[in-house]
């Protein structure tokens, strides 16, 4: 019998042994415990849509982790690597520092490898900022739109968003707002300004028809934050408007909201005077077209 005859024989058992031999040394081999310090990866999640990470001190922190060494070994060859999740759902813009704790380190089908202790960096120092679409700039410092990734309308410093710009011009600045929201190419970019410039085209008919429905739309709303007596010096348009209520036997004091009407002095005499005594004829279209035109020029002449 030669022994070519003997390796053959038997061979199919011969090599379950083996097989089963090397699987019995490496559990045995790799049966013991260890601690592993790791890299980790962040992986950064939930951000809103209109928000964007900008600066970031480190994407990757040292976890010490603790298991069995084959554990360890066969995630490596299956690159199922630990991961700690970071949630920026509510996270808005400017700088953060987020804390790395146990809890946020996810380790996928490895329930013996547990987490010792988070070594370096202990927190991730990073910078959210805004994304948009497209940004138009004012000539003046400060004041822009642009329209983040999510449609909405980011208005810094325009004339069309302070609070006390009258209701009927608020009005045309948000159909205005809307129909940038909408824009995403610059052919569409086209379509949109005509939009717009129909929007202003209507709302300056009105007022030369003085076609508005109700005159209250055309209010300036001012609070009074002292007593009309100690207006001394200077005397804005709001306390003259507050002056005339009183000598109508309106109660006027500190924290007082006066709406008022930019009127036109050839036909009532003054200036200004409180909606509650304003009639249509008395407003002062002229004022109110300057305003709309100021208004909407901060948005036309970066659009071109």
């Amino acid at each position: 019998m030669n022994i070519q005859n003997i390796l053959k024989r038997n061979l199919t058992i011969k090599t379950v042994s083996l097989i089963l031999s090397l699987m019995l040394w490496f559990y045995a081999a790799t049966d013991q415990t260890v601690d592993i310090r790791l890299r980790t990866e962040c992986n950064f999640k939930n951000i809103k849509d209109s928000l964007a990470i900008s600066n970031i001190n480190t994407t990757k922190v040292d976890i010490l982790f603790k298991g069995k060494s084959r554990d360890f070994l066969i995630m490596n060859l299956l690159r199922r690597k630990p991961s700690i999740s970071i949630n920026l759902f509510s996270y808005e813009k400017g700088l953060h520092k987020y804390p790395i704790f146990k809890e946020n380190i996810k380790i996928k089908s490895f329930k013996n490898i547990s987490v010792v202790n988070v070594l370096y960096p202990n927190d991730i120092e990073f910078e959210i900022d805004k994304t948009y679409r497209y940004v138009c700039l004012s000539d003046r410092k400060k004041n822009y739109f642009g329209v983040l990734e999510d449609g909405e309308v980011d208005v810094k410093g325009l004339t069309g968003k302070k609070k006390h710009t009258p209701k009927i011009i608020k009005n045309v600045f948000n159909e205005t707002k809307k129909v940038l929201s909408e824009i995403e190419t610059p052919e569409q970019m086209e379509i949109g300004k005509q939009k717009i410039i129909e929007l202003i085209k209507n709302a300056y008919f009105m007022f030369k028809n003085r076609s508005w429905k109700n005159i209250e739309d055309l209010a300036f709303h001012v609070t009074i934050n002292k007593e009309l007596e100690e207006y001394t010096k200077t005397t804005p348009q709001h306390v003259k408007a507050a002056r005339l209520l009183t000598e109508k036997g309106y109660q006027v004091g500190v924290g007082s909201v006066i709406s008022f009407i930019k009127t036109n002095k050839k036909i009532s005499g003054i200036t200004v005077k409180p909606v509650e005594t304003t009639k249509t004829r008395d407003v002062d279209i002229t004022k109110y077209i300057e305003i709309l035109k100021s208004t909407f020029e901060q948005i036309l002449d970066p659009l071109d």
